[in-house]
């Protein structure tokens, strides 16, 4: 088993006050090593982040899943807050929420299981 924590910082000047109820913040850990081929998720993180939010303080999160065997090149992390709602098979973001635009890449090594990737997110407007 591996762990990858971070926290999920907000681009400069826009964080939200507060956040209302059912917001969701889902950070994803995924191979992107195949080409012309959709990423293959590895392990993720769903959390109704409601009430655990205050503007100022970090916003943590933690994967916890098996380790990819064999090790390819390319995995990174990438992080979603749907504001007042929770993302499902037809919808994944909405005029409101965060996310990042740029890849937030982890290194795997062998005998590492520890990494700590932080995820800047922006605002979708």
């Amino acid at each position: 088993m591996m762990e990858i924590t971070g926290e999920v910082k907000f681009s400069s000047g826009s964080a939200p006050d507060a956040l209302p109820a059912n917001s969701y913040l889902t950070v994803k850990f995924e191979d992107v090593s195949l080409m012309d081929a959709p990423s293959v998720r590895l392990g993720d993180s769903v959390v109704d982040v409601t009430n655990i939010y205050q503007k100022g303080e970090a916003l943590m999160y933690s994967i916890k899943c098996p380790k990819p065997s064999p090790i390819q090149v390319d995995y990174s992390v990438s992080a979603v807050l749907n504001v007042g709602w929770k993302a499902d098979g037809n919808s994944w973001i909405r005029k409101g929420d965060y996310l990042n635009d740029t890849s937030h890449h982890v290194q795997i090594e062998e005998g590492k299981d520890f990494y700590e990737v932080d995820v800047e997110v922006i605002h979708y407007v």
